[in-house]
């Protein structure tokens, strides 16, 4: 092999050693990443780009290009004049249109009001990405949580079902009893297969969300922690939402976008006068210089249609803010009761009724190996510890759907 070759094995051996690695992200990472390939967002970014070259037009000078016209012609002279007044004749006259009533700054400004609008839509795709990005992340670790928690389950379910043949097998325990750990150890298998098929369905959600290939799975570094309650101040979450929300900016923007239009289309009925120069050679060799000013009367038309609809679009913007408001009110005094709500109970869950459930199916499987209670005993506390354990992860699921909707909501970053 030669050393080229070689060299260029050495390299996709490396690549692929690359790419076979686990991509790492924590919370904070995987937002920035998604802030920044998320197609809600790139869309946004294409849109203000687009607005934002509105300004290359809106900034020139002179409203349309300068007009050259040129005439000529021939002279036939009857009277015998002298000199004769005959011969060829041609004239040229150059006209340009200026503004006098600052429409080019009214152009500069109705853009430079949608490009802020265009920004607060960004703005918009960017929070709900967030809150997107923030639930299949906690969701993807709640799932993982789900696979690890069944896996012990079944073995324990396994551990069970070792010992009741076992004992069987000294004439301690009924063939029922072997079936009940055999169905018991299949029930937990299920169990296993489906978390871990949910597993993999909120690794690729997430996986969509960051614009990631298929590949290993990820490693998330971030820890599921249980969500901490939102205070009892619910008019400060209702003041920080009016003045944090995003599609509440937006619709300022866009009401400032339309008094801007609304004052362009009002500068737009001052008349743009046309200067023009004009110079012609006539018959008998004499020559004519002159220029004049030609001033439009608007009369008839004053934009007055234009005017109209925008002021059409103002009230509309402007109930739809009211609307917006009130839907925003509503949305923070529920979010913030649930996430109070769903956050006590994912505490107490974790600390207090999973932790006794687990140590109550402990307990009862050591009863029942002294010969304390039936087999069905047992069976019963394991599988209300897993009921106990699959509620507690769902109601933890749930409180953190509840805290990133409350923080959706108030417009926190």
């Amino acid at each position: 092999m030669s050393p080229r070759n070689a060299a260029s094995l050495l390299a996709t051996l490396c690549c692929t050693a690359a790419s076979a690695q686990p991509r790492s992200f924590s919370l904070d990472e995987a937002l920035a990443r998604a802030a920044d390939r998320s197609p809600a967002v790139q869309r946004a970014r294409l849109e203000r780009r687009s607005v934002e070259a509105e300004a290359v037009g809106a900034g020139l000078f002179f409203p349309a290009n300068p007009v050259v016209s040129v005439a000529g012609g021939s002279r036939s002279d009857l009277s015998g004049s002298v000199p004769p007044a005959a011969g060829a004749e041609f004239g040229v006259r150059v006209e340009q249109q200026v503004e006098i009533g600052g429409q080019r700054g009214a152009r500069l400004t109705e853009v430079e009001r949608a490009v802020d609008a265009a920004r607060a839509r960004e703005r918009v795709a960017l929070s709900e990405t967030r809150a997107r990005v923030r639930s299949a992340y906690v969701g993807t670790l709640l799932a993982r949580e789900q696979v690890r928690f069944s896996e012990q389950r079944l073995e324990l379910a396994e551990r069970v079902r070792t010992s009741v043949q076992q004992r069987a097998g000294l004439g301690a325990a009924a063939e029922v009893d072997v079936n009940l750990a055999i169905l018991e150890a299949g029930r937990a298998e299920q169990e296993v297969a489906a978390a871990r098929v949910a597993a993999v369905a909120s690794d690729q959600a997430l996986r969509r969300l960051l614009d990631l290939p298929r590949g290993p799975p990820l490693e998330l570094t971030s820890v599921l922690e249980l969500p901490a309650a939102p205070g009892e101040d619910t008019e400060a979450l209702v003041t920080a939402a009016r003045n944090r929300r995003a599609e509440l900016a937006a619709l300022t923007a866009s009401r400032s976008q339309l008094d801007a239009t609304l004052e362009l289309l009002s500068r737009e009925v001052i008349p743009s006068p046309t200067l023009f120069f004009e110079w012609a050679s006539q018959q008998p060799q004499q020559s004519w210089f002159g220029g004049g000013i030609a001033i439009p009367i608007p009369l008839w038309r004053q934009n007055q249609g234009a005017k109209a609809r925008v002021r059409a679009a103002q009230e509309r913007l402007d109930g739809e803010r009211v609307l917006v408001e009130r839907e925003v009110e509503s949305e923070v005094e529920v979010a913030a009761a649930s996430a109070r709500a769903l956050a006590t109970e994912a505490v107490r869950w974790e600390r207090e009724v999973a932790p006794a459930a687990a140590a109550n199916a402990e307990l009862v499987a050591r009863g029942w190996q002294a010969g304390k209670f039936d087999f069905f005993r047992v069976v019963q506390a394991l599988r209300e510890s897993a009921e106990a354990r699959a509620l507690q992860l769902r109601l933890l699921g749930t409180a953190w759907a509840a805290v990133i909707d409350l923080d959706r909501v108030t417009g926190n970053p």
